[in-house]
């Protein structure tokens, strides 16, 4: 019997040094995997002031468009799913930077559900894990509207 449970408490270590070596790979590993990893938004809070709106549910067609991160500096972003009024399913190809001090995703263009166009947009780093992060933009201004920041959170797509 103490057999067994040595070697289970051993099985349960090694998982957790596993667990624990992902979380802390280095950023670029955790974003891109090999070569790429799929993405798909799981979160959008916009807040002005002391308002603040959940875009995801005023937009729902932002919930399911997937962003690939390729280790080559490249990204796709595609409206998939259920589409956006004004972008017709397209897909945006473009570039990505990676910086480390301070953490952060600056990505050379993106279109916000067909109302603007964002260029070289900076998504600051908050958390991230090997199969989630988190970010916030901050001061957006596109289409009339100005935001003081944009937290997104992001799920991998497996």
């Amino acid at each position: 019997m103490k057999n067994i449970l040595l070697v289970v408490f051993f099985a349960l270590s090694l998982m957790a040094c596993d667990k624990d070596e992902a979380e802390n790979a280095p950023a670029m590993q955790n974003l891109t995997g090999n070569s790429e990893k799929k993405w798909k938004l799981s979160f959008a809070e916009a807040k002005a002031g002391t308002s603040s709106v959940n875009l995801i549910s005023n937009f729902p067609c932002w919930g399911d468009n997937i962003l690939t991160l390729k280790s080559d500096g490249s990204y796709v972003f595609q409206d998939v799913g259920e589409l956006c009024q004004r972008t017709n399913g397209e897909t945006t190809i473009a570039a990505w930077v990676l910086t480390e001090n301070p953490l952060a995703i600056k990505l050379e263009r993106i279109d916000i559900a067909g109302l603007a166009e964002l260029q070289n947009l900076v998504l600051n780093i908050t958390e991230q894990k090997s199969n989630t992060f988190t970010g916030v933009v901050k001061n957006i201004t596109f289409g009339g509207f100005s935001v003081d920041t944009v937290t997104l959170t992001f799920v991998e797509v497996k």
